[in-house]
């Protein structure tokens, strides 16, 4: 009887144990980031002032770039994700790429210029002032209509971004596709 009592247990413990974990699984799913964006929550984006780049050489967001001292907050721009590949792209088609630009720091990170490199790069930032521990979404748009090329042609384009991180006023995200006919 005491071996019986003790499978009971064991299959009570089991079922409390399994319980557990699908009440893990359910958190985790609910508290999950977005895949494949680089890890936020849509409550973490900040909308306001966007910036836009619709040529090469950039457009300047018209924000006054704040410069802090060294022992006050500062700024941390974070890309977690600074490549993305689209693979086969059709002429007439267009191929759109979302990057997550972070604050890490403890200071208003403004990003003051988006530098596209090539004249078939479109760059759309949802706000060009991002508050400590936020996020804005980087949107990349290739227009392969506007390649000057022959084709086929594996192409990998980048947008340059300037911003008041004192660390890195300087940083990159990179696109590639595949432009065919």
């Amino acid at each position: 009887m005491g071996v019986r009592k003790g499978n009971l247990f064991i299959r009570a413990g089991g079922g409390v144990f399994v319980v557990a974990l699908l009440m893990i699984g359910l958190w985790a799913f609910i508290a999950r980031p977005v895949s494949g964006a680089g890890g936020y929550r849509p409550g973490e984006v900040e909308y306001g002032q966007p910036l836009s780049s619709t040529q090469p050489g950039g457009v300047e967001s018209g924000v006054l770039v704040v410069s802090y001292p060294f022992d006050g907050p500062q700024p941390h721009l974070e890309l977690p994700v600074y490549f993305s590949d689209a693979g086969r792209v059709k002429v007439g088609g267009q191929a759109h790429y979302t990057f997550v630009v972070r604050n890490t720091g403890n200071g208003p990170l403004i990003i003051r210029r988006l530098y596209p490199t090539c004249a078939y790069l479109r760059a759309e930032l949802t706000a060009s002032v991002i508050p400590p521990g936020r996020v804005a979404l980087l949107t990349v748009t290739l227009d392969p209509a506007q390649y000057p090329g022959e084709l086929p042609v594996r192409i990998r384009r980048g947008v340059i971004i300037q911003s008041n991180d004192p660390r890195s006023p300087e940083s990159e995200v990179w696109v590639q596709a595949m432009i065919v006919p």
